[in-house]
């Protein structure tokens, strides 16, 4: 604005000008200026946040290490209060994320069954795997953090996060992949095997399905699983044996590719990986 008000100065002063004329015209013209400033400064401000999103997109595209995962989630979560911001960005250190991510295949279509803030499927659409997925929790505010980090990482993929109790019912189409996250443990002992059958129908014929939980042997990781649960989601745990979800599992007609025990600091957790029968021959190994 300065600078237009100079450059127009001799218009304003000059001989025999209308001052209050030529002051409004000045002042109307300086604004017009400051509003197009404003509006570069946003276009570029916009495009220097698009080419950092690629750079960071394409660093987690290789990444390999929890800290560059960590990095990544201080980026896409960077809109989150600082307590949301840190939960996230510290998860990666407890839940073996760097090995869940491995397992979805490029180009997947994926439902995430109590996907909390979002993180697995924001970071498979931040590394361009999938190409549609949607995102279910019984909580409000983990869902509006979900989509606050979509707004910051702009996927290609088209990606829904939906406020939903599985009760409710799940969505009605199939997906190629169908992950359970930490969350068999937070459901009624009496419904689990439900939870998990409901689950796997929502699996398409060349599908799989994604459990992975915390583990309840040995006890002294049990125990510290349990009071991270009490301390941070305030909720008394049920515990369900590799065993029984197998045995579930399989009999609605699905077969184990894939198994193994993940430990990290104190907290130990079960990956179990199944796949239609039908088209069990993938490149999943049992571990």
């Amino acid at each position: 604005m300065k600078k237009y008000c100079q450059k127009n100065r001799c218009k304003i002063y000059g001989p025999g000008s209308d001052k209050k004329d030529n002051l409004r015209d000045a002042f109307s013209g300086a604004e017009e200026y400051h509003n197009n400033a404003i509006q570069k400064l946003d276009r570029l401000h916009y495009q220097r946040r698009k080419l950092i999103g690629e750079i960071y997109r394409m660093r987690l595209m290789t990444v390999t290490t929890i800290a560059e995962l960590r990095d990544s989630i201080k980026i896409m979560y960077s809109s989150a209060g600082f307590i949301q911001r840190a939960l996230n960005s510290s998860r990666p250190y407890i839940c073996p994320f760097h090995t869940l991510l491995k397992h979805v295949p490029q180009n997947s279509t994926v439902l995430d069954i109590g996907c909390g803030s979002g993180l697995f499927l924001n970071l498979l659409a931040y590394r361009n795997i999938v190409n549609t997925a949607t995102g279910i929790d019984a909580a409000k505010q983990p869902i509006i953090t979900a989509r606050a980090a979509l707004k910051v990482i702009e996927p290609k993929a088209d990606i829904i996060f939906e406020h939903r109790k599985v009760e409710e019912g799940l969505p009605d189409m199939k997906f190629s992949v169908v992950s359970m996250i930490d969350v068999i443990h937070h459901i009624d002992p009496n419904y689990q095997r439900s939870a998990l059958e409901s689950a796997v129908s929502r699996v398409s014929d060349n599908g799989i399905f994604l459990f992975k939980d915390i583990g309840s042997r040995p006890l002294w990781r049990a125990w510290a699983n349990r009071f991270h649960d009490l301390l941070l989601a305030r909720q008394w745990i049920y515990y369900v044996k590799e065993t029984d979800v197998q045995d579930w599992i399989e009999k609605a007609g699905f077969q184990l590719v894939h198994q193994e025990t993940i430990n990290m600091w104190w907290y130990g957790h079960n990956l179990m990986i199944f796949q239609n029968k039908a088209t069990s021959k993938s490149g999943h190994n049992n571990a």
